[in-house]
Order: C-alpha cells, then structure tokens, then sequence
C-alpha cells in the first residue's frame, strides 16, 4: 500500500528561472509490499488567452470565443520502471526517485490576468495495476531581468489640468504637473526617486500625493484582435500642503513593498508593461484629480 506519492523540489522554494537545471524527486511511502509498474514526470508551461467578439445579424446576437495557446515547454520522462519484468515490488519503506530538467532559456515569467495567463506545473503519476497515484506541483517562473534590448533611461512627463471652482464666485487656475524619473527601472521593495515639480496657479492647495504603479496587459488572440486590461497593483499616498498660486519641486523616495510579475515582452500572446500613475488632489470637494502616467519597467533585478 502507497501511503504516500510526493513530488519534492530539491531547492528550497518553486520559484524557478529560464535556462536553470532544476533538481526534483518522487517521494513515495509503501506501508506493505505494492507492485508498480512505473513512475513518470510530466513538466508543462503554456500561455493561453482569450476574448469574446460579439456580431449582430438582423435580431440575432452571434458571441464567438477567441483563443490561442503557446506552449514553451512540455517534457515527459519515467523516472523508474521494473527493468525486466512488467511490473517491480516495493517492500515496505520510504524511496526516493530523483531526476532534473532543463527549463527552456526563452520562456516569460509566470502570469494571471483577467483574460490570460502564462502557467508552468509539474505532474507525477504512479502507475499500478489498480488505481493510480498522482501528484501536481505549480511552479512559479521568474527571469533574472527583463526587457534586455530595453535600457531604462530618465524619463519625463508633463501636464497642465484646469482646475474650477464652484461657490458663490466661480473662479479657476491651472495646475501644471511635471514628473521626472532619473531610472525608471523599478526594483521591488527598493526605493527609486521621482522629481516632482508642481505650479499651483489656482486658488485651492493641494492636500495630497498619491503614487500608483498601473499594470497594463496586452492580448494578442487572433481572430479577436489586440485588447488591453490595467489595474493597479500598488498605491502610496503622502499627505502635503502646497499653498495657493505658489511652486514647488520635490523628490520623493517611493517604494513599493511587494514582488509583482515583472514586464516582459517574450511572449507573442500577452505582454506586461508598466506606468507609474501620479495623482495630484486639490483641496476642494468639487474639484477633479489630476493624473500623469509615466511608462516604467519593473524588474526582479537590478542586472
């Protein structure tokens, strides 16, 4: 009897990386002698997405499925068989059945998104003459850096919104944004500076900061055409007093505490980007948000 069927990373984690040779094991626990006939390992990663496209013919309402799919890496291998007869006895004990293998140096990282992702797993089967034992593992894939061809420069970014104000005087002024990223490389949970300068030419304060990292997928399923979905993954307000009619420019050190999927562009299906959104909220309940969007690249390191 098959107590227990395991598949055991021999890293201390699964988090993996392209191109690494990754050593593994099947862990099986036989409380009484059970025949086997063999031990196989599947390793898998693929990237699907898929959208909907509606068509309307006369009254008729036509909704098609769109999908695509690109596997980067699917290999099978018996990890052990009976060398002779069609199946092998294990006696009573605990056995461990060790392999590796190579994932492939192109493949993008790990991803979930609204409408696709990109999924690396390993699964192990016990074949018996009688009913199986399987074991599944996710792995979670993460390259060394991203966008190599990509050296993220200074970047700035520039913004006049018209502010109003609604009382028993209407009046109104200008706010002009100006960000600036001396790298726009963005490490996480490690700091990076942003220069913010901010002409205040309304007569309302501004009372706060809000710093936002939008991450911008984009599918490519045929048949159903580009589309593109954001969210944001992390905010940082700061609270600040910037008078009426008056200037300032400030650097800011922000940091964002969580590991997030990094931007990458290897995948000819979905792509990852990433903008650090600033929102700038003037001290007057009638009055919009201000907002400047500046494109980033988020990495795992610095190389």
């Amino acid at each position: 009897m098959v107590n227990l069927f395991q598949i055991q990373l021999c890293a201390p984690s699964a988090v993996l990386y392209p191109g690494q040779t990754v050593n593994a094991k099947c862990l099986v626990v036989v409380s009484r002698e059970t025949k086997i006939s063999a031990i196989t390992v599947q390793i898998l990663g693929t990237a699907k997405a898929s959208c909907y496209t509606t068509e309307y013919v006369g009254e008729v309402t036509i909704t098609t499925k769109h999908s695509s799919s690109v596997v980067y890496t699917n290999d099978s291998m018996i990890v052990w068989k009976p060398k002779r007869l069609k199946y092998g006895l294990l006696q009573r004990g605990v056995y461990e059945f060790p392999f590796c293998f190579t994932l492939p140096t192109y493949c993008p990282p790990s991803f979930e998104g609204s409408s696709g992702s990109i999924k690396y797993h390993m699964s192990a089967k016990l074949v018996r003459p009688w009913f199986n034992k399987s074991d599944f593992l996710k792995l979670q894939v993460i390259p060394f850096s991203v966008f190599n061809s990509l050296m993220p420069s200074p970047v700035q970014r520039s913004f006049t919104e018209t502010v109003n104000k609604y009382c028993c005087f209407g009046s109104s002024g200008q706010v002009h944004v100006t960000v600036y990223l001396p790298n726009r490389n963005i490490l996480p949970r490690q700091s990076f500076e942003v220069n913010l300068q901010l002409r205040n030419h309304c007569s309302a304060k501004i009372c706060k900061i809000q710093f936002c990292l939008i991450q911008i997928a984009r599918y490519n399923v045929p048949g159903g055409g580009p589309f593109t979905s954001s969210r944001c993954v992390a905010a940082i307000s700061m609270k600040v007093s910037i008078r009426s009619f008056s200037e300032s420019t400030d650097n800011y050190c922000v940091s964002f505490p969580s590991t997030y999927v990094p931007s990458f562009n290897n995948c000819s299906i979905i792509h990852v980007e990433y903008e650090l959104k600033t929102v700038i909220s003037v001290d007057w309940f009638f009055s919009k948000n201000i907002s400047c969007e500046v494109p980033v690249v988020v990495s795992n390191s610095g190389r």
